[in-house]
């Protein structure tokens, strides 16, 4: 086994730190969190997301796509009479970043936006004016399908996974077990030296075979 490899099986998965030894003793605590009061998932997707390509270069070929989580913008609350519930209207943008290959094979990356127009119900209590609900959405995006390029154009398809929540922040008491302990060490990066290899290797040869002779 190499030293590379022997470094790698040293990483461990961690934990948040705290201690795994069960305390029998808890006192009640109050702390300020961002509780969400209401969420829910939607699939969206663009079949035909166009961007233009650079005009000089090309022929490009794509590699890959990386997404931004999305924002929220226009946003319209009308709360539905009679009920705890409230209409959501609002954009939700996701900016991504096309990663492409020239026609020397050079990396070239072109941004552009991605946005879904959202119209939803959420739980949406009364509450005094001066309490503050925040809307809030989490993105996750994918390239669906290949990618179809012109001399001009990228037109690629894209999936997204929408979450939107209601939240807010707010006072809780909640069991508290006691500050946690001091964590374990931490693992140093031991960067890779290719001498330990060498140091272990076989030497080799160091003369040509002689002529094979009968006698």
């Amino acid at each position: 086994m190499s030293v590379q490899s022997l470094q790698n099986d040293k990483v461990k998965t961690r934990g948040c730190g705290c201690s795994t030894v069960e305390h029998k003793k808890t006192v009640p605590v109050c702390v300020i969190v961002e509780k969400v009061y209401d969420s829910c998932l939607q699939k969206e997707c663009d079949p035909a997301v166009v961007v233009t390509l650079p005009t000089t270069g090309g022929p490009f070929t794509f590699v890959s796509a990386s997404f931004l989580n999305g924002t929220i913008d226009n946003i319209i609350i009308t709360p539905i009479a009679s009920t705890d519930t409230a209409r959501f209207e609002f954009d939700v943008e996701i900016a991504f970043t096309l990663n492409l290959l020239n026609a020397l094979g050079q990396p070239v990356s072109i941004s552009g936006t991605l946005t879904f127009h959202k119209d939803i119900i959420l739980y949406f209590p009364a509450s005094a004016s001066e309490f503050d609900f925040n809307l809030r959405v989490e993105t996750r995006s994918v390239v669906l399908g290949t990618p179809v390029i012109t001399p001009t154009t990228i037109t690629l398809a894209i999936g997204s996974f929408v979450i939107s929540k209601l939240t807010a922040c707010v006072q809780l008491l909640i069991p508290e077990f006691g500050f946690c302990p001091i964590p374990d060490e931490c693992d140093e990066f031991i960067p890779f030296n290719p001498c330990d290899d060498f140091a272990d290797a076989t030497p080799p040869d160091f003369f040509p075979p002689q002529q094979e002779t009968d006698f």
